[in-house]
């Protein structure tokens, strides 16, 4: 048993590792839905580094500039790719509106989102669409070449969301909730048609304080 446990473990050692990545803040405040139609600059670009100095092998970008300032942050330019699943999600014409605002604006659809109800917006896209996104690109991880074998991912909060969320077994509804800092970083491990979620306890209880407390 010892012996086939150390080889499993080399194996997963020797898997692919994909680190996902929520881009660096921008101007904008917390509290306006930004999605894909706004497309703002990350702040302090000049005075960010990457301290942790991974080798990367490749990059997959959100084509939004947030994510791809982010991503050249950590990878030369020449190895990031852009993949549209990692998009944020498509507010549609509420783009850029505050919860209150969007209140205002129509009763109907924020009573929907204040029952977590995860309406479609009007002209875009609810949570599930990206999870739709999310799983699409865990699929293409999965069959893509094995060469590559330190990945990073530099993508926008719903899809982190959608990412842990599915991973953990929590509730749809209850996805909103999730906390996901700037820059906070998750690694998950593709061993032959597996997908294992690697983070720690404590990152775990930070992220989900608004979920259990």
């Amino acid at each position: 048993f010892i012996q086939y446990l150390k080889e499993y473990i080399k194996k997963i050692l020797l898997s692919k590792r994909v680190h996902f990545i929520r881009h660096k803040k921008t101007k904008y405040k917390s509290n306006i839905f930004l999605g894909t139609k706004i497309n703002p600059s990350i702040l302090a670009l000049s005075k960010i580094s990457n301290k942790q100095n991974l080798n990367y092998d490749i990059c997959y970008s959100s084509p939004m500039k947030r994510t791809l300032q982010t991503a050249r942050i950590l990878i030369k330019k020449e190895l990031i790719k852009i993949n549209k699943n990692l998009t944020e999600i498509n507010y549609g014409e509420y783009e850029g509106l505050s919860f209150d605002e969007v209140k205002l604006k129509d009763p109907k659809f924020s009573n929907l989102l204040s029952r977590n109800k995860d309406p479609k917006f009007p002209n875009g896209e609810n949570t599930k669409d990206v999870l739709n996104r999310i799983n699409k690109f865990i699929n293409f991880l999965i069959l893509s070449e094995s060469n590559n074998k330190l990945i990073l991912v530099v993508t926008h909060n719903v899809c982190m969301r959608c990412l842990i969320g599915s991973f953990l077994g929590i509730k749809i509804n209850d996805w909103y909730k999730i906390k996901i800092p700037y820059f906070t970083k998750f690694e998950i491990i593709v061993y032959e048609s597996q997908v294992l979620l690697n983070i720690s306890r404590t990152k775990i209880k930070n992220i989900l304080k608004n979920i259990y407390g």
